[in-house]
């Protein structure tokens, strides 16, 4: 999906900070969804419980070549994409509840 892909502008953000990325994704047990938002944007409903994941701290080099630069940002993308599937599968379980 689209809306997943990690932009170029957070890895160059990263490497000129020095700032490590931590991985995060959330979900709720109950939530609304705005479909027809870009991303998909999660609202909590009121009394929802909240499944926060989020992986280990991702430094980025500050000095990459353009192969580099991209495997860095397709390592953020997939901890991105592990964790959003991580915390909706726990969602999902708990709503079964």
């Amino acid at each position: 999906h689209h809306s997943f892909i990690v932009q170029p502008g957070l890895i160059a953000s990263a490497q000129v900070s020095q700032v490590p990325i931590v991985p995060m994704h959330y979900e709720c047990t109950r939530q609304w969804i705005a479909e027809r938002a870009w991303d998909k944007h999660r609202i909590p409903k009121p009394f929802t419980t909240f499944v926060v994941s989020y992986g280990e701290p991702i430094y980025i080099p500050r000095n990459l070549d353009e192969k580099g630069f991209e495997e860095a940002r397709l390592t953020v993308e997939n901890a991105m994409l592990e964790n959003r599937r991580r915390s909706i599968d726990k969602a999902e379980e708990l709503r079964k509840k």
